[in-house]
């Protein structure tokens, strides 16, 4: 299940209904992508609750049932070294310093509260599976993951492994879930992501990242908005039924903010001469995470390139609408997609 191919990709991710102008701009922006999923699309995946089988077995790990171990062998030494760092994966001891671990009251409370508001995944997997057709349709040749959901004490949110997406449920429990306050890390505006709705644009997302040609670490903003922006653009297009507050991490208020002000950024970067900056204060303040963009209004969302990246690609894309998603993401000319772009907010 876990394999030793060194592509593991760790994502913590420290992660209402819009009004008429947020709509309109939805349904103008998306009239041309089907929200059905393709019927002629099949997809084969497969979601395993490694939380749930971990706690039926965690009195007894040593002796736990042979059908938990075929299942799992692999994945529960992972588990324990990598993502709960409780034991190394060949400490002979594993089995009971994992047990150990899974009856401390703290985790014990955080399980049994996962387990209570996860009874089962169904409703989630109907939407991975519509997910996974539209991106099928859009990559054919990318690979489909299989789920793995768990817990990890607040440690890891959703990550990429060979084999599977890993769901860390503990970071889907909604935005008021007791425990949230007392991690360490904790902001209300991560909060307010830690909602079951986030799980499937969280996965997907990360799946599409790992889908980009890899780069020579570029610091140029522009490069940075533009390389953000397609895997942005790309979800937008495999999640037509979700909303874009959704797609990108901000309230629906921010959301609306954003909408009607795209000119207004788009002329704020543009006066301030920042696209071609290497700057890392600028790359900070509108690539990274945060309650909102130092320097504009506290309305405003933070991770303002991403938004406006995929606002360039889609221009571009209007300009070639038969390039292929894949094409797309293996553009690396970023000078020439940001001029064939031709981006004029309105």
């Amino acid at each position: 299940m876990v394999k030793n191919k060194g592509k593991r990709k760790w994502y913590l991710l420290t992660a209402a209904v819009l009004i008429v102008a947020s709509s309109f701009y939805l349904m103008l922006r998306r009239k041309t992508v089907s929200n059905v999923p393709p019927p002629d699309i099949t997809v084969e995946f497969r979601t395993q609750r490694f939380d749930q089988a971990l706690w039926e077995n965690r009195l007894e790990l040593n002796t736990a049932a042979d059908s938990f171990k075929a299942v799992f062998s692999d994945f529960l030494p992972f588990y324990a070294e990598q993502l709960v760092a409780v034991s190394r994966a060949n400490d002979p001891d594993l089995y009971r310093n994992l047990s150990a671990f899974l009856q401390d009251p703290y985790i014990d409370t955080v399980y049994r509260d996962v387990l209570a508001r996860y009874p089962d995944f169904k409703a989630i997997d109907a939407n991975f599976d519509a997910a996974f057709r539209f991106y099928k349709a859009a990559f054919p040749n990318a690979p489909v993951y299989n789920i793995i959901t768990l817990v990890s004490g607040f440690k890891y949110k959703i990550a990429l492994i060979d084999s599977a997406v890993l769901v860390g449920l503990d970071l889907y429990m909604g935005p008021d879930y007791t425990y949230y306050p007392m991690v360490d890390f904790m902001t209300l505006y991560l909060m307010r992501r830690l909602s079951p709705e986030h799980i499937v644009p969280d996965a997907m997302q990360l799946i599409l990242e790992d889908l980009l040609p890899v780069q020579s670490n570029t610091t140029q903003l522009l490069h940075r908005m533009l390389e953000q922006g397609k895997v942005m653009y790309a979800l937008e297009q495999i999640l037509p039924n979700t909303p874009d507050s959704l797609i990108y991490g901000y309230s629906s208020t921010q959301m609306d903010w954003v909408v009607q002000n795209e000119r207004n950024i788009w002329a704020y970067m543009l006066n301030r001469d920042i696209l071609f900056t290497s700057d890392l204060g600028e790359l900070t303040r509108f690539m990274n995470d945060g309650p909102f963009t130092n320097g504009l209004p506290e309305e405003s969302p933070a991770r303002l390139g991403p938004f406006i990246g995929a606002r360039i690609i889609a221009s571009f894309m209007e300009r070639n609408k038969t390039l292929p998603m894949p094409e797309l993401f293996a553009v690396t000319d970023y000078e020439r997609l940001f001029k064939e772009a031709a981006y004029k907010p309105k």
